[in-house]
């Protein structure tokens, strides 16, 4: 009998071993899929993969200051641009819980700001980008603005009015549940929703009802001159080199729905544990999140509310992509494995050929975690003719929209 237990234990110790060796081996390859991925003289990237609860990566790479050669530091905080798009859909969901509005009422309901023909428009259209909108942000008039406050002194103050005298002069692109196009448009005025509505300012209803709830200890909202521990300077490229990128009051002022959450890897692992564990956050969103919308046809959108959805080899995915001033971040979820990758850089993508970056490490990452080989891409050169042929609109395996265009011609 003894000799049959001691069998048994040193069976028992050859399997953890097998298990840990197996997990250290991932965590090795993935360390080095980052370590070639990021420079460590260039602006860097803070990371964090959890996987069953348990941390199997938390590190940073590159630079936080190339002027003063500090090293990135997994606390640090960054803009993280689109993603807080899903964080401001959960205000929207406190509200609806709350029964002080509507996720199929018309957003003029709310909005009185708003132009009567948008009356069509309903919340749940702002949240699924399927309102037919124009998004201000590709308008000859939000270019003037930028360029007109871009450099404006601290303590002007700029109102939201001027993005309504914007949206105001444009007609519905499509009919509101007919088709995907990202709008920016939605959720400035979904932010708007949640001032008109709670009678608070944005980032107090946030930070009461969602950041604070959550945990998310370390996130806020953009200001340009506020001193923020552990903040990281952002940069972009310009004529080919890497600039620090100046902070606009602008964008602090007008753009927190959409893009101007501050936060770390650590806080948004918070706000994935209180959507997936919390029992009121996940029952008022996490449904919500995971659920591709429905348009008019009846076929599925890309999009949730709040989140594109898709899926990676075979697994179900949602994940967010930011982008924007000095700064972009990629959050990618695998509900079913219960898998969390977080990539959060102090470099924006504008200087990047691929717009998606952070979004094809994290999901080289997530393959990995679940033992499946990602495509490898390589660089061709092509002439004019052949880069022609590649135009048009593709949709991916994982249920992505790449859309391939020319932006200049020699």
């Amino acid at each position: 009998m003894k000799g049959i237990l001691i069998t048994g234990y040193v069976i028992i110790y050859a399997l953890i071993a097998l298990i840990l060796a197996k997990n250290t081996s991932i965590i090795t390859n993935i360390d080095s899929l980052l370590v070639n991925s990021y420079s460590e003289n260039e602006p860097g990237v803070s990371v964090m993969i959890v996987q069953n609860n348990k941390v199997l990566l938390k590190k940073a790479y590159g630079l936080a200051n190339l002027e003063s050669n500090s090293k990135m530091q997994v606390n640090n905080v960054f803009r993280i641009s689109s993603v807080t798009k899903p964080i401001t859909a959960l205000g929207i969901f406190v509200l609806a819980d709350q029964e002080k509005i509507s996720l199929s009422a018309p957003i003029t309901d709310y909005v009185p700001q708003l132009n009567k023909r948008y009356y069509a428009v309903q919340v749940k259209h702002l949240l699924s980008h399927t309102s037919g909108m124009p998004s201000y942000v590709y308008t000859d008039e939000y270019e003037e603005l930028y360029i007109k406050h871009c450099y404006q002194f601290m303590n002007e103050e700029i109102s939201g009015d001027s993005i309504f005298s914007i949206i105001n002069k444009y007609d519905l692109e499509f009919e509101p549940g007919e088709r995907f196009a990202y709008c920016n448009s939605g959720y400035f005025i979904l932010k708007k929703i949640i001032e008109n509505v709670s009678g608070k300012k944005f980032e107090d209803f946030m930070r009461e009802n969602v950041l604070k709830p959550l945990n998310m200890k370390s996130s806020r909202f953009f200001s340009p001159t506020e001193i923020i521990p552990d903040r990281v300077t952002g940069y972009t490229c310009y004529d080919g080199e890497i600039v620090n990128d100046p902070p606009t009051f602008l964008s602090g002022v007008l753009t927190k729905g959409q893009g101007e959450i501050l936060s770390t890897t650590e806080d948004l692992y918070s706000f994935y544990l209180g959507i997936t564990q919390n029992d009121y956050f996940r029952k008022i969103s996490f449904d919500r999140y995971i659920t591709p919308y429905t348009l008019n046809d009846s076929s599925e959108s890309v999009y949730s509310y709040g989140f594109f959805t898709g899926n990676l080899k075979g697994h179900e995915i949602i994940n967010h992509n930011g982008d924007g001033s000095g700064f972009s971040s990629s959050l990618i979820i695998l509900p079913d494995e219960n898998i969390f990758i977080a990539i959060l850089s102090n470099k924006d993508m504008y200087s990047r050929e691929a717009s998606q970056y952070h979004e094809n490490i994290a999901k080289k990452i997530a393959a990995i975690l679940i033992d499946k080989t990602f495509p490898v891409f390589k660089e061709n050169d092509l002439n004019q003719n052949e880069m022609k042929s590649f135009v048009g609109t593709y949709q991916s395996e994982d249920r992505a929209i790449r859309e391939v265009m020319i932006y200049r011609e020699n």
